[in-house]
């Protein structure tokens, strides 16, 4: 299980900028945040601002580091075989201008195993995925319409295609 405590304050120190500072370093993260002590465990790690995903035990040391191809477009998912899953931005946002676009695959070695990109003129996958049971992965995505089909979907006061 992740360390819901722990991801919070490297989420808040990521949006103050200096996480990056502080994940790069052996800095115990054990000590209670918002009244409640974090799990046993390591946590999931990735840096807004970096292209690679890290586990690090409670004594903020680096456990493992999967480098990916761009930095994250959400948060990434370790899974139960040790496999890595991290949606990521494509080099150009596309029309959308969402995080997102790319999703990859690494095995428990770190290899990259599956790259796989949705993103063009037409469809952008958009920030999060999920791992379906059987293995597939679900993903939200923006689709381009033209405005008549917006307005012919319900949508009201609309000057441009969306």
């Amino acid at each position: 299980m992740l360390n819901i405590h722990t991801l919070r304050l490297c989420g808040f120190l990521l949006a103050l900028g200096g996480a990056d500072q502080l994940c790069a370093q052996s800095v115990p993260l054990s000590p209670s945040y918002g009244g409640a002590a974090p799990f046993d465990g390591v946590t999931l790690v990735s840096p807004t601002r970096s292209t690679e995903t890290f586990t690090m035990d409670l004594d903020g040391n680096t456990l493992q580091t999967w480098q990916g191809a761009a930095r994250p477009g959400s948060i990434a998912y370790l899974l139960p075989d040790g496999s890595l899953v991290r949606p990521c931005r494509v080099a150009n946002g596309g029309p959308f201008g969402a995080n997102g676009g790319r999703i990859q695959r690494f095995d428990p070695q770190g290899n990259l195993v599956w790259d796989f990109f949705f993103s063009t003129t037409e469809h952008q996958q958009h920030h999060d995925v999920v791992i379906m049971p059987n293995g597939n992965i679900l993903l939200i995505a923006y689709e381009l319409k033209t405005r008549q089909e917006a307005v012919d979907a319900g949508r009201l006061n609309i000057n441009t295609a969306m």
